[in-house]
This record gives structure tokens, sequence and C-alpha cells, in this order.
């Protein structure tokens, strides 16, 4: 019985199950492939992308806006990237910056 006098009721999954929440930023992962294009690593979400480019998620925003920052592509509603691409990306503001 509880304090107010009502039966306790039972929660429906066990204590100890864990609590599944949907992840904000998951990596798009697909296993690799023999069709010519090999292996390739998960695509990043923004908060991948602007940690790795040490900027801001607002800025990254922005940068898609502008069509000025490291190529991304678009799944549905949700922005990714790729890896390889945006270290390409960042090489070549090194090069073209100095």
């Amino acid at each position: 019985m509880s304090p107010a006098g009502r039966p306790l009721r039972m929660p429906s999954t066990p204590a100890s199950a864990p609590t599944l929440r949907p992840a904000r930023c998951m990596a798009m992962t697909s296993p690799p492939s023999d069709r010519g294009i090999g292996a390739f690593e998960p695509l990043w979400c923004p908060k991948e992308a602007s940690e790795f480019l040490t900027v801001s998620q607002a800025t990254l925003s922005r940068w898609r806006r502008e069509k000025v920052g490291p190529p991304f592509v678009q799944v549905g509603g949700v922005y990714r990237y790729n890896p390889v691409t945006v270290r390409a990306w960042v090489r070549e503001q090194e090069t073209a910056h100095g």
C-alpha cells in the first residue's frame, strides 16, 4: 500500500530493464560493401562534425545556408557529413588560406 492508502502498481517492465531512448545523434552506418566502393566510415551528425571542426552547431548550420562549409548530405530532413569529405574540405581550406 502507498502512503495514501492506494495499492502499489508494479511497473510493466522489470526494474533491471534499461530505459531505451532514441539517440539524438546516431551515426548512420552501413555494412562494408564489395560493390567497388570499399568500406567506409559512418556518417557524422552535425554535432560530431562541429566537434571535429571545433565550431558551434549554429556556425555549421549557417555555413550550410550560405553554402560555404564542408559538403553534406540531407537524408530526409536530417543533415549528415561524410568524415572523408570533411577532412578533405579542411585540407582544401588550409591550401587556399595558407
